[in-house]
């Protein structure tokens, strides 16, 4: 066996590489277009790339273990009874063998574009089995195989050519029956091998596909009659003519002619089989889908290599008939389950064809009863993909996109391990009787043809996205891809299908002159480069082959109310609703009061709003909107008819769904299609306008709003604040679930949680205020505003290029020493803190004594800071050994105010003490302090999440941050504090990633506006400014939402945070991937924006920090003067797969950054992160201080440790100083540095108005 696997491996490994597509109609005389060479596509983000990750990643893997598991299914096992690897009998289905073999296309598929040796060495493992099983003459069927060894017939040696057919007639094993699918499985296996070789360039699979091929030939010569009689759901076609292409070889091309051509000489044919006319009078689709759907697919590749007209005639009728009469909405394809073939019906009882599995009638269209076989929706795609390559006709491809999202991509659960075998488009608690098939999807079928066929399928889908024919080359489906050959590169950059701007950067086409860039059938008023572009039909681009250039498309998306003809009866007075390509469908568990799906009527005028939502993991955009209620009781099973005695005139919130991701939340009712009221609008206010003085009660007016919501007075609320008023608050705005579809707007209004004061009298050099107390407490806070400009918390240094620097630490005494001169002047302050910078963190201790040896002295902190300080190693302060001892300054101490413009708060005696500036004086100042943390929360749960809330026009300022004034501030990174921290001995082993020697636990700083469970919570034209902690803050559980035209300045933290940085009771080293999905933020927009002097105390933050979050989308922002980094994207120091992928940070301006602190980079990245894109940003002018850690250690663009599968392309630097630290595997860096486009340098930032 060993010497036998070794040439096995040998033989593969030799072959050169057979690039080409999934099929090669490149010299097929009849073709009009044809497949780019296999994996010259890749998803690289977004929808496809998200699924192509769960189906590369889990899908393909928790197969094989099913096939692997002979107690399950005996998939694989019976390769090895059959090659005499191991003793056995034969179990399960027939068809297995030709299952088995979509598997291996589909590995072969993800491997074309993944690479993976595991996944290679898989695939060889099963090839081998394949190869020792078939026998001589090229037959493999693994259960007549195994019986040939049980019965002890030596097939595998010798010259049997005929074997076969003698088996067959002889002893009824091979061709016994049809319905033992060894023509099927051939054909798959031809198919199989083919694709293999293209993808791998083994040939080991392709040579055991060609044998078999081999065989059918030598069959059809000897036995076309017995030949014709298995002809049942026929791959072989498809295979015959693929293999011909690969070879060249014109036997096969005479295969597949005899394969179609003897179907005429059946006799007693049936229409289930579509074999009872002659195929070339056939022009209506008919029996078996998924039969007959393979069988023109089939013919169509015969079309293609013959061009015989009457062949085109049949199919173009054909399929004409499929999509005007017989197919669902969803793509579905064959309504039957049972039934009786429409052609075959007479008073003649015994010449009534009964049909299963089957097309029906025109029209007729059942929805809870429908079958829908996955694989004949399958079927109807490849069908449709060769009538494209015939013709070049986008209204196949328009099939074929549907085919993908509706009807193929709804066979299998969001993580890709359970599948439906059929597809309903309804399905009820109630329904009276037990079909067939299972309506749940399940991890195994017995009938298990579907689960494979729907993988390999999407495992492929990037295949289809282009097609080129000499030099034209069409563009067919849209999804962040990228193209790429020796002659072309091109991306395409959108969040499609869920919005509607595309985006395509052709960087190279050689010799290709023309783009055709294809336009739905739904598309009624999209635009190319500004141009209209016309529906269901092909638009023209030239393509300029002396530069690069961008093509925009852009595709307006709008929920859409489909009817079907009145013909379909279940259909009467019923809507379906579509998004873009997507068929949407409710779910019970979506609707409001939890009534029955049966009791909601959709209103001819619903407004259907988008909103993001996560089911199980999967990033997807609902529509929401108000139903009518069905008013009566309940239906059951023993009422046929009754009287109508209410109208509808209750409402209730419906969340529609998109098809493909139902039944991923435990067994609901569902349906597609839904009653419909064409009547007059429901007696009800679709938006109200709230007027809010300058000096009424916000709290007040969101009440008004919520109750106008409530009472049904109103579907969405604008709270309309005062221009150019402030509106100072002392507590908290606070918005729950109640509170979603709101707008607050405004212009040039501030929100502020500060309190002016305005009544000073003068003590020697300084101005004293009393401090009053809010709301029965005194206050305390740690900044100042004068006259709108933030005022100087007293420190010893006023410049810090001359702060004084650490002399040593003691940790175990928890002592640090420093000069004693700087110690004396804070020597009798009660309440004085050190801000100690240590390479990339600055932590706030609160000093608790003092004690002085000779020209030093030791200072001790209060707890909890002390420990966390002296027993964490990350980061540390530096000591003079390292020739960058760490600087620090001493602050809050009144002893300590010796320049205009500082401050001290003696909490003791509630005095404020302040050093005016020039020109203030005791009657002209106006000071603020900040009375609140937060100004403004935003607060779901992840069932009832808080959605639609809009902020424009409003100013958030003046917050404070209390934290380290109680319990001092020591961060790990990016601001997020420690709350315990110590040092590992010994270090932990972590597999794929570096030693870990310490822990942590993390808490992050309060910020002015917070927001929990929200969905698509935006904002735009707003300011956060004079703010004592973060800006704005994304915490938990936040799908969508966009921040645009937002300026952030004067925040003494991070400008923008959004995501998970570790949960309070995770480890932070731990990777982070929560078992409800709907925890992470994911899809937010932060685009537009501005951020300039944020971590303005705290010199360790960043203007924007995003941890663990998915599909982010950074782009068009400046950032400017500012601390340390800019985009920090990331968490976790850690390889591992976590919840994170998918982001995009994408033309950026980041000048003037790390002005107090280095190890540090404009754009920076943590953790693996899949499908991640940073591109086309600009990083320039790095600060100088000389009191950093290590004047070296800055970096343009860093990815730190852990990053993983992240491209970095065509960023604008002014040299190449990059740092890659202890990256995992997947990284792309391309095209980065001094040499990347003007026209990228020039575009990135912020529009310039």
């Amino acid at each position: 066996m060993k010497k036998t696997l070794c040439a096995f491996l040998l033989t593969g490994c030799t072959m050169a590489i057979q690039a080409q597509g999934l099929t090669d109609t490149r010299n097929s005389q009849q073709t009009h277009a044809h497949n780019l060479p296999i994996g010259a596509t890749r998803w690289t983000g977004g929808f496809w790339g998200d699924r192509f990750n769960v189906f590369a990643s889990t899908g393909i893997w928790n197969m094989w273990n099913t096939w692997n598991n002979p107690d399950l299914s005996h998939g694989f096992r019976n390769f090895e009874v059959a090659a005499g690897t191991v003793k056995g009998v034969h179990h399960g289905p027939p068809f297995h063998d030709g299952d088995m073999y979509k598997w291996l296309e589909a590995c072969a598929a993800v491997y074309a574009v993944t690479k993976d040796k595991k996944l290679d060495e898989l695939m060889d493992q099963f090839i081998q089995q394949v190869a020792l099983a078939q026998r001589n003459d090229g037959y493999i069927h693994t259960p007549v195989v195994i019986s040939e060894r049980n019965a002890g017939i030596d097939s595998h040696a010798g010259d049997h050519t005929n074997i076969g057919i003698e088996i067959g007639n002889d002893h009824k094993k091979a061709f016994a029956s049809r319905l033992n699918f060894e023509t099927y499985n051939l054909g798959h296996l031809m198919t199989a091998g083919i694709i293999h070789w293209r993808a791998t360039g083994k040939k080991t699979l392709f040579n055991c596909a060609q044998k078999a091929a081999d065989f059918l030939y030598d069959f059809l010569t000897n036995d076309a009659a017995e030949l014709s009689r298995n002809a049942i759901c026929p791959s072989h076609y498809m295979g015959a003519a693929e293999m011909y292409r690969a070879t060249g070889n014109p036997k096969y091309l005479q295969l597949a002619k005899g394969l179609i051509a003897i179907r005429d000489s059946v006799k007693n044919g049936e229409d289930h089989n579509q074999d009872r006319i002659p195929f070339r009078q056939q022009y209506e689709a008919m029996g078996h889908a998924v039969r007959a759907n393979y069988l023109y697919a089939g013919v169509a590749d015969l079309y293609a290599e013959t061009g015989e007209a009457q062949l085109m005639k049949n199919l173009t009728a054909i399929w004409d008939d499929i999509i005007q009469h017989k197919i669902y909405i969803m793509g579905g394809c064959g309504a039957l389950y049972d039934g009786v073939s429409p052609d075959g019906t007479t008073y003649d009882q015994p010449s009534i064809q009964q049909i299963h599995q089957a097309y029906g009638r025109q029209f007729q269209l059942p929805n809870e009863a429908a079958h829908n076989e996955i694989c004949a929706q399958i079927g109807q795609l490849l069908f449709s993909w060769r009538m494209f390559e015939n013709t070049a006709d986008a209204k196949y491809i328009d099939n074929v996109e549907n085919e993908l999202y509706n009807g193929i991509l709804s066979g299998i659960s969001l993580d890709g391990k359970r599948f439906f075998y059929t597809e309903a488009l309804r399905r009820t608690a109630s329904f009276p009787y037990t079909m067939r098939w299972p309506k749940e999807r399940q991890e195994y079928i017995s009938c298990f043809c579907c689960p494979p066929n729907t993988l390999r399928t999407l495992c492929e889908a990037q295949e289809y996205a282009y097609a080129v024919k000499s030099d034209t080359l069409y563009v067919n489906l849209f999804g962040e891809n990228r193209l790429k050959t020796d002659r072309i590169d091109i991306e395409q950059h959108t969040a499609y299908p869920y919005d509607g701007q595309i985006d395509l950067h052709i960087h190279q086409a050689k010799g290709i002159h023309t783009l055709m860039v294809r336009m739905p059938s739904w598309a009624k008023s999209a635009t190319i480069n500004g141009q209209q572009a016309t529906a269901n039909s092909y638009t023209a681009v030239a393509i300029d082959q002396k530069k690069s250039q961008t093509v925009s498309i852009n595709i307006p998306l709008r929920p859409r109310l489909m009817e079907s003809n009145p013909l379909v009866e279940e259909n009467k007075n019923q809507v379906a609703i579509m998004y873009g390509p997507l068929v949407y469908c409710l779910e019970s568990n979506d609707i409001e009061g939890r009534h029955h799906i049966n009791d909601i009527i959709i209103p001819a005028d619903i407004l259907l709003t988008p909103v993001k939502m996560t089911i199980d993991g999967h990033e997807v955009t609902a529509l929401e909107g108000e139903a009518l209620l069905r008013q009566g009781e309940a239906w059951n099973n023993k009422t046929l008819y009754r009287e109508i005695t209410q109208p509808a005139t209750k409402t209730a919130k419906i969340r529609l769904i998109p098809y493909y991701a139902w039944d991923n939340r435990g067994k609901t009712d569902m349906s597609i299609w839904l009653p419909l009221d064409r009547t007059a609008p429901v007696n009800r206010q679709q938006t109200a306008h709230i007027a809010v003085g300058q000096n009424e009660s916000l709290t007040d007016a969101i009440r008004q709003a919520r109750e106008m919501h409530r009472l049904g007075q109103a579907s969405n609320v604008t709270l309309q604040l005062a221009d150019s008023a402030t509106y100072y608050i002392d507590q908290p705005i606070t918005l729950r679930p109640e509170d979603s579809h709101l707008t607050i707007t405004g212009k040039g209004t501030t929100i502020s949680g500060g309190l002016n004061l305005s009544v000073w009298k003068r003590e020697g050099k300084l101005l004293v205020a009393d401090v009053p107390e809010v709301n029965g407490r005194p206050i305390d806070f740690r900044q100042l505003w004068t006259n709108g400009k933030k005022a100087v918390r007293a420190r010893d240094v006023a410049d810090f290029e001359q702060m004084n620097r650490i002399m040593t630490y003691d940790k175990k005494r928890q002592e640090l020493w420093i000069p004693r001169q700087a110690a004396q002047r804070i020597a009798k302050a009660s309440h004085a803190e050190m801000v100690l910078h240590e390479m990339w963190c600055t932590s706030n201790l609160r000093i608790k004594s003092i004690r002085y040896e000779g020209d030093s002295a030791a200072i001790t902190f209060h707890q909890p800071e002390a420990r966390l300080q002296f027993e964490h190693p990350w980061p540390s302060p530096m000591t003079p050994d390292t020739k960058h001892p760490s600087p620090f300054y001493l602050t809050n101490a009144k002893e300590l105010i010796d320049q205009p413009g500082e401050w001290y708060h003696d909490i003791q005696t509630h005095k404020l003490y302040y050093m005016p500036r020039q020109g203030e004086t005791a009657s002209s100042l106006k000071a603020t302090i900040p009375l609140l943390e937060t100004l403004f929360r935003v607060v779901g749960t992840a069932e009832h999440p808080v959605e639609d809330i809009t902020i424009q026009g409003i100013n958030f300022s003046h917050t404070t941050w209390l934290r380290p004034s109680t319990q001092g501030h020591v961060p790990l990174q990016a601001g997020m504090y420690l709350t315990e921290a110590y040092k590992l001995r010994p270090q932990i082993d972590r597999p794929n990633n570096h030693k870990l020697d310490n822990q942590g636990w993390l808490g992050r700083a309060a910020a002015a506006v917070e927001i929990y469970h929200g969905d698509d919570i935006s904002f735009s034209d707003c300011r956060f400014e004079h703010l004592g902690g973060s800006g704005l803050d994304y915490q938990i559980g936040c799908q969508g939402g966009r921040v645009s035209q937002c300026v952030f300045t004067d925040i003494a933290m991070n400008g923008l945070v959004c995501g998970s940085f570790s949960p309070e009771g995770l480890e932070t080293h731990r990777p982070y991937k929560p078992m409800d999905q709907r925890e992470v933020c994911s899809m937010q927009t932060i685009a537009q924006s501005e951020f300039y002097d944020v971590t303005n105390e705290d010199w360790g933050c960043v203007a924007i920090a995003a941890g663990y979050v998915n599909g982010m989308n950074i782009e068009h922002n400046t950032i400017h003067d500012i601390s340390y980094t800019g985009i920090s994207l990331g968490w976790g120091w850690n390889r591992n797969r976590t919840c994170m992928g998918n982001n995009r940070v994408k033309g950026n301006l980041i000048y003037n950054y790390a002005q107090h602190m280095y190890d540090c980079a404009g754009i920076y990245t943590l953790g693996n992160q899949p499908g991640t894109i940073i591109e086309e940003n600009v990083v320039r002018d790095i600060a100088r201080p000389s009191y950093v850690h290590d004047p070296a250690h800055w970096f343009y663009l860093y990815t730190d440790e852990g990053s993983s599968h992240i491209t970095l392309r065509n960023n604008w630097t002014p040299e190449e100083k990059y740092l890659k630290n202890a990256c995992g595997p997947g990284n792309t860096w391309e095209n980065n540095g001094p040499s990347v486009s003007e026209s990228i340098k020039q575009s990135a930032g912020r529009t310039k108005n």
